[in-house]
């Protein structure tokens, strides 16, 4: 696996945190849309994160295979959240524009 940026490691645990609170348990490109409007719409003196304790998740949720995608390329670049992005515009094209892509 990449090394990632600090700022992705963050953004990845709130996305995880979007699929709890679906009831997931494979964070799939739609929970990177949600995440990304979550912390958009955040102050930067607050944390974006939230809680889902009610989830019916299992204690470990998995990344999908678009995400394990990314994560994985052979290059020796860390994971930047634009790749995270460009990665959910594509699969999710419906919810581009609350990306600011569409």
């Amino acid at each position: 696996m990449r090394r990632m940026e600090p700022q992705v490691a963050q953004f990845l645990a709130l996305a995880q945190e979007v699929c709890r609170v679906r009831h997931g348990n494979v964070v799939v490109p739609q929970d990177i849309v949600f995440a990304y409007v979550v912390r958009q719409l955040t102050p930067l003196e607050e944390s974006p994160g939230f809680a889902a304790q009610d989830s019916a998740s299992p204690e470990q949720v998995r990344m999908g295979p678009e995400i394990e995608t990314v994560l994985n390329l052979d290059t020796d670049e860390p994971v930047v959240l634009g790749e995270l992005v460009d990665m959910a515009a594509a699969q999710c094209e419906e919810l581009a524009g609350y990306l600011g892509l569409g």
